[in-house]
């Protein structure tokens, strides 16, 4: 039996064939060899009998590799551009003002981002 705030993968495939691969915490101990467990992604395709295998113990890294990035619960990162990028080139610049569109209407009308400043490199990075 797992202990609890454990993680476990459930793998297997679902009924037209499509690999399933969902982690899940562990969070009560239910008794017959039976877990309450929390999924950390969708759970579509899940069915009974399916296998579950214990994972290895969550981590997160730390120091200069995880600066800028963005993770998920999982500890993965949701960007793989690199944060250090050659400057461009002079006449890619612009020099006219531009507004970031979020997509969010009301956020655009009301407190328009300009294109360039830091709210916009941040977007535009979770595109």
């Amino acid at each position: 039996m797992p202990n609890i705030y454990n993680a476990l993968v459930v793998k297997g495939r679902d009924t037209i064939g499509q690999q399933i691969n969902v982690t899940c915490e562990v969070q009560q101990l239910l008794g017959n060899n039976r877990v309450r467990a929390v999924a950390m992604s969708a759970t579509d395709g899940l069915m009974r009998g399916m296998e579950v295998m214990p994972r290895e113990l969550s981590s997160v890294p730390v120091g200069g590799a995880t600066l800028g990035r963005i993770f998920n619960v999982l500890g993965n990162t949701s960007t793989t551009s690199p944060i250090h990028r050659p400057a461009p080139a002079f006449i890619q610049l612009e020099t006219k003002l531009s507004i970031f569109e979020t997509g969010i209407k009301v956020v655009d009308l009301l407190a328009p981002y300009r294109r360039g400043g830091k709210k916009s490199d941040y977007l535009e990075e979770l595109e």
